[in-house]
């Protein structure tokens, strides 16, 4: 691979990683500011809805309870085995869903882009270099934990169904990748902020286009 990528923007698979989360060496006076991945039990909540999987085994048990008594006039614990082993077994499956989705996936901040890779069976990276980002939201969730949403430019293809979960909900017709369920997202969006400015002011001194981009907006 070059030793001084392009970074156009696309989806790319890849095999190897000569820095970590990244597919390629960064290009001379590039550095990584930051670097996470996905918070375990935020993405098992946020983007798995295990709150919303609890509330409807739980509406499940009771309604079969009531249903029981109806009948005997009785409460029955052992009518409650069926739906409890299959809220175990949900929860189960969903913390290793958000297991696997947050150990594969590592998002990184350099001085010129962001760099999103994730992927169970094929990993994928998608570059994002700040000139082909419009506008950055960033969401604080809950303690810290919350979402950086980017917006690319006009015309930029990017899958929704290929960047699942690492992608703003909802916005389906024109889809914005995310650090999803990012620890201290509030420092990482400074962080984001101070790097798109730099990026700016050297973009100026060089005499090449201004950075199109915005800078986060906390809260949103």
């Amino acid at each position: 691979m070059s030793q001084q990528p392009s970074f156009s923007g696309d989806i790319r698979e890849h095999e190897t990683e000569p820095l970590l989360g990244l597919p390629e060496v960064l290009p001379v006076g590039e550095r990584i500011l930051w670097q996470g991945s996905p918070e375990k039990w935020a993405m098992a909540v946020r983007v798995f809805h295990l709150r919303k999987i609890v509330v409807w085994f739980v509406l499940i048990g009771a309604w079969r309870s009531v249903a029981e008594f109806r009948q005997t006039g009785e409460w029955a614990a052992d009518i409650l085995v069926t739906p409890v082993l299959a809220l175990l077994i949900a929860i189960g499956i969903v913390a290793m869903l958000a297991h696997w989705y947050a150990r594969s996936t590592i998002y990184t901040l350099t001085s010129q882009r962001i760099v999103m890779r994730f992927g169970l069976a094929v990993q994928i990276t998608m570059n994002l270099p700040f000139r082909q980002i419009v506008r950055a939201d960033a969401s604080n969730l809950a303690r810290g934990v919350g979402n950086i949403a980017f917006e690319p430019v006009s015309g930029s293809r990017v899958s929704h169904l290929v960047l699942w979960p690492n992608v703003r909900p909802w916005h389906w017709l024109a889809p914005q990748p995310m650090f999803c369920c990012i620890a201290d997202v509030d420092r990482v969006a400074q962080l984001l902020t101070e790097a798109v400015y730099a990026s700016n002011r050297q973009n100026v001194t060089t005499g090449e286009d201004d950075f199109v981009g915005a800078a986060p907006v906390a809260g949103t």
